[in-house]
């Protein structure tokens, strides 16, 4: 309470209870880009707005945009507070996100009032002041909506590509180029034993090189290979393994199964698989 004072006749911290205001909804950022976000308040007897140009001419309230670094968190209100007198009470909200990833176009609002697992289709940006033309393939974006305590709204946008290691020992992810006579690394991983990461967005395309972490071992004998799996809820493993350097390439240390699952995405887009590296038996 705030007038309680000690015997000397100060404040004091421990008379002190401050409200710590409830913010219902956050966004984290695991696409391995800046990404930026907006929100949109609609009503289920209007259109669901789905362009930048419909959002623009309606008078649904759209808010700023608001930049999420990788890694990044930020927590967030969809609208503001009024008194109930002001509101209108018989209507039903509807509360969407929209993302922009560094690189792509803007998608299609998302609505974050249930929890669930959604994606949208981002179209790559094209630099026209730019003399140098480089292809950026389209991306699959991925929403986990999530619960995180009683109330509030966690919000996970990611690639759709994840490794699960489910080995006793973390492993590193060498993200190679694939351009045709380009070989060079763009990026690596480390993920700990019997947990998972998204592949950055940029890097979804690129080769995925593997190794256990302290054993002094080369790469695995060859790089992890998810294109082939086509099928929604199509399965397929095999086995590699890891020599020592200078070794026999036959007498491998280190064997392990790879197990490539693909979700049950439209088959319309290649990059909607995900992978799990587990230790063979």
């Amino acid at each position: 309470y705030y007038n309680q004072r000690s015997a000397s006749g100060e404040h004091t911290v421990a008379n002190l209870r401050r409200r710590v205001p409830f913010i219902p909804f956050a966004i984290r950022n695991h696409t391995g880009c800046p990404l930026w976000f907006a929100t949109v308040t609609t009503t289920p007897t209007r259109i669901i707005l789905s362009s930048e140009s419909q959002r623009k001419a309606s008078h649904f309230h759209v808010s700023e945009w608001r930049q999420v670094h990788p890694e990044g968190e930020l927590s967030f209100l969809i609208e503001e507070r009024e008194k109930i007198r002001h509101k209108h009470t018989h209507e039903l909200k509807i509360h969407q996100v929209v993302v922009k990833v560094a690189g792509w176009r803007e998608v299609d609002p998302v609505s974050v009032d249930k929890v669930g697992t959604y994606f949208r289709q981002a179209k790559p940006e094209i630099d026209n002041t730019s003399g140098i033309f480089q292809e950026v393939p389209p991306a699959r974006v991925v929403f986990d909506v999530s619960l995180e305590g009683s109330a509030k709204k966690v919000i996970t946008v990611r690639s759709a590509l994840m490794v699960h290691n489910c080995l006793e020992d973390p492993v590193d992810i060498k993200l190679e180029d694939t351009a045709p006579g380009v070989v060079r690394e763009v990026g690596m991983m480390r993920i700990q034993p019997q947990s998972k990461q998204a592949v950055p967005l940029p890097n979804v395309m690129c080769k995925l090189q593997v190794r256990p972490v302290g054993w002094s071992l080369n790469w695995a004998n060859k790089p992890i290979r998810w294109q082939h799996v086509l099928r929604p809820g199509e399965l397929n493993n095999s086995m590699m393994h890891c020599s020592t350097p200078g070794g026999d390439q036959d007498l491998a240390s280190y064997r392990f199964c790879v197990s490539v699952y693909r979700q049950k995405y439209p088959e319309d887009f290649a990059t909607s698989k995900i992978s799990s590296v587990s230790q063979a038996p």
